[in-house]
């Protein structure tokens, strides 16, 4: 189960929807042209359009599979802890939002372990996708 925003939602949904109805119609158009031109065991366009489509359709499935599951952070709850970093690599923030009395999210306790004795504008290292990334504090 995890947790988002409603803006976080609202993106996911949007990738969803352009996944669906700009992409996907696309690609389907591709395959049908490449069909087209003969031979489908030999055919480059129609190979490369499948596997591309089987991409599409797989993404989309996991989209919505994690929107089914999600669940709305409650940003009035004063048990609630918001920590935010940048990756100093490429720029992009990470929210996080650790439930004080509720331990079960060992991600984000981890975090706040890492972070604790850290004031904003520190850097920390954070193993993400199994490797180290240097992130800025930049709420806590």
């Amino acid at each position: 189960m995890d947790f988002f925003t409603l803006k976080e939602i609202n993106d996911i949904n949007k990738k969803i929807n352009n996944l669906k109805y700009l992409e996907l119609p696309k690609i389907i158009n591709e395959l049908s042209k490449a069909k087209l031109l003969g031979d489908l065991s030999e055919n480059s366009e129609y190979i490369y359009a499948k596997k591309k489509k089987n991409l599409i359709e797989k993404e989309i499935k996991i989209l919505e599979e994690k929107i089914s599951k999600a669940k709305i952070k409650n940003t009035k709850n004063e048990n609630l802890k918001k920590i935010i970093l940048k990756d100093l690599k490429s720029d992009k923030l990470l929210e996080y939002q650790v439930d004080l009395k509720n331990k079960s999210n060992e991600i984000n306790y981890n975090i706040l372990n890492i972070i604790k004795n850290k004031k904003i504008g520190d850097l920390v290292k954070l193993k993400r996708y199994n490797k180290e990334i240097l992130f800025k504090i930049i709420l806590k």
